[in-house]
């Protein structure tokens, strides 16, 4: 019986993944680092801003950082690993482990700049 189990999971498992397609394959404009403003976040009581970097295979996700400089520090949630796109091209997951994150708008140029907005929150490219 854990036998059965345990090739069900992992047949579930390679499905799950063999789904997925690497987010740069899916659409290239991806590709890059990506920020928010930073805004004032009252339950933090501080500036917060969030960041999404796709390179190639991989990429990152910050969640409701503090700005320090250039880099984000003090972050609220921080994913790291393969970055896939759902079979249905509109969720966005960042290792093995993470949440999915909703593709609001992908990405498009508009006046000189790159946005694209992801889980509620408009992105800019750096």
């Amino acid at each position: 019986m854990k036998k059965l189990i345990f090739i069900t999971a992992v047949g579930l498992t390679l499905l799950t993944i063999a789904c997925n397609k690497f987010l740069f394959e899916y659409n290239s404009d991806f590709e890059g680092t990506w920020k928010t403003i930073p805004v004032y976040d009252s339950v933090l009581n501080s500036n917060v801003q969030s960041e999404i970097v796709i390179d190639g295979k991989e990429g990152s996700f910050k969640n409701a950082c503090q700005p320090c400089g250039p880099d984000l520090c003090n972050c609220i949630d921080v994913q790291f690993g393969k970055a896939v796109v759902n079979l249905s091209n509109d969720q966005i997951r960042i290792g093995s482990g993470s949440y999915p994150l909703t593709i609001d708008e992908e990405p498009y140029y508009q006046d000189t700049v790159w946005v694209m907005k992801v889980h509620g929150l408009t992105y800019y490219k750096q």
